[in-house]
């Protein structure tokens, strides 16, 4: 059967459409004006935070999904979390902003999946390598939980773009990444890989540059094109990869554990009993992220 695939187009006749396609999507952010107006705000070390939760206080429901999000377990507050000003001190100006990139992140995701079923599968390994990688940053004693969480989230928005922009290409390179391999088959029909595409929407975006180094290069975290800078958030990542991705194929943890590279647990300082009690308890944060979060 794979003998049969013949490649929908060249790279050359495919980029322009997907330039013209990541184009197309460079406003997307725009509907979430209140966040980019928060955003702003945060980018002065001197805010006022008076000001930032008028801004917020403005969109009803931004201010509850701040709040939600405050409370989740990712931020592990003793008590209940009850105003926007509260968050706001409690979180501080770094965390605050990170609440908000990911209020955008869930509106971009959203937006890009138009509601297709077919983008549950990718919707539902992103949230699991983004509670995989939490959960590692977590036990691991790192101070970046919440922007792991973020990048887990993200890093998988290159096959999310090509979906829900070219769902007949997509499904077309899916079936091609049997014989080629996932990244040629999508330069075969696109032109270029789905952490590329990825990385060139984040940048549309303004993200900052640790997202867009993770989505760029978290299928292969040793490449000498790695920024160093990023190196430990790139493998923490792929490191949630190996485990989400056993994880929504229900395998045993006895499996899901060997799916993460001898290099890369040497390199993170993993061990067999840290990665098995991430994966058993991906199912429950996984439920509490959903609970918390909700839309």
């Amino acid at each position: 059967m794979a003998n049969s695939i013949v490649p929908l187009g060249t790279a050359s006749s495919i980029t322009p459409r997907v330039m013209t396609a990541l184009a197309r999507l460079r406003e997307l952010p725009a509907s979430a004006p209140i966040v980019h107006r928060a955003l702003v705000l945060l980018e002065n070390p001197d805010f006022v935070i008076a000001e930032l939760k008028k801004t917020l206080l403005s969109d009803p429901a931004i201010a509850a999904r701040v709040l939600r999000l405050a409370n989740s377990a990712y931020f592990g507050f003793r008590s209940e979390v009850q105003t926007v000003s509260q968050a706001i001190i409690l979180l501080g100006q770094h965390r605050i902003r990170t609440v908000l990139q990911r209020i955008l992140v869930d509106k971009l995701l959203s937006d890009l999946a138009h509601g297709r079923s077919a983008a549950s599968p990718l919707r539902k390994l992103a949230l699991a390598t983004a509670t995989a990688s939490c959960t590692l940053s977590q036990l691991l004693l790192r101070e970046d939980a919440e922007e792991m969480m973020l990048a887990g989230l993200l890093h998988n928005i290159g096959d999310l773009f090509f979906l829900s922009q070219f769902p007949a290409e997509y499904a077309h390179a899916s079936q091609m990444a049997e014989q080629l391999g996932r990244q040629d088959a999508m330069m075969t029909i696109f032109g270029l890989a789905a952490g590329h595409a990825g990385k060139l929407l984040l940048e549309n975006w303004h993200f900052p540059p640790l997202y867009t180094a993770v989505v760029e290069h978290v299928e292969e975290p040793f490449a000498p094109a790695c920024p160093p800078e990023f190196a430990t958030p790139i493998a923490l990542v792929y490191a949630g990869v190996r485990l989400a991705r056993p994880f929504v194929t229900c395998a045993a943890v006895s499996e899901a554990i060997q799916r993460v590279p001898a290099d890369v647990c040497e390199f993170l300082g993993l061990d067999a009993e840290l990665l098995a009690e991430v994966y058993q308890t991906m199912p429950q944060r996984m439920s509490m992220e959903q609970l918390q979060a909700a839309r």
